[in-house]
């Protein structure tokens, strides 16, 4: 399934509030059939010279392929690591729950990325 729902889309998220008020804003929503916390792993280590993108092999990647094992070290984040778009150019972590969510907003504060794992409800 995918697509996000509206109560994903009405609800508060993590870095609500960076962006000035008006500041455009989407909301993108997937499930996948696994637990979050076997989903933040491969979520915390997103960017260019962490892990790379699932398309590490496409020439804006630098020609550099996405490794397909698990690196502890690039799968920690915390306030102040960087998540490089490409070499130079990337989001600045300010706040993380590990397992859960993290948020990256631009140097300017215009934009800002929420990447947020929720488990879904048993049924």
């Amino acid at each position: 399934m995918g697509g996000a729902i509206d109560l994903e889309v009405a609800r508060p998220m993590p870095g609500d509030g960076i962006a000035a008020p008006g500041a455009r804003s989407a909301t993108r929503a997937v499930t996948i059939g696994v637990p979050a916390v076997h989903a933040w792993p491969w979520l915390a280590r997103l960017g260019y010279g962490r892990a790379g993108w699932s398309g590490g092999h496409l020439p804006h990647a630098g020609r550099r392929r996405s490794t397909a094992q698990f690196r502890p070290e690039r799968q920690r984040l915390g306030p102040g690591a960087r998540i490089l778009l490409m070499p130079g150019s990337g989001f600045d972590v300010i706040a993380v729950e590990d397992g859960h969510y993290f948020v990256a907003p631009t140097p300017d504060e215009a934009t800002s990325w929420c990447l947020d794992v929720e488990s879904l409800p048993s049924t």
